[in-house]
């Protein structure tokens, strides 16, 4: 017969550090897309703010659609919602 399982108990872990990534330059084909604005930004916003980033890096976003630097950023700002967990994205 199998021991019991306790499910009231918590157990506490130790904290986990990430490591820093080295200096590298991530491309992104499909930068207007859903997928970069509900995942990929987001998850590379929260690496970032984990400390996680080398000054050093850089991303590339590659679309279809013709649009320069701050209507590009200004589509993200206005696309931030229920996949951001910190709404302090700049």
């Amino acid at each position: 017969m199998p021991p019991e399982i306790d499910l009231i108990t918590r157990i506490e872990l130790p904290a986990v550090t990430l490591p820093v990534a080295d200096p590298c330059v991530i491309v992104i084909f499909g930068a207007t897309g859903d997928l970069t604005r509900r995942k990929l930004l987001p998850a590379l916003f929260h690496l970032a703010c984990e400390g996680c980033m080398a000054p050093a890096f850089h991303v590339v976003g590659v679309s279809r659609p013709d649009m320069d630097d701050a209507v590009f950023r200004d589509q993200l700002r206005g696309g931030r919602g229920p996949f951001q967990r910190d709404q302090s994205f700049r």
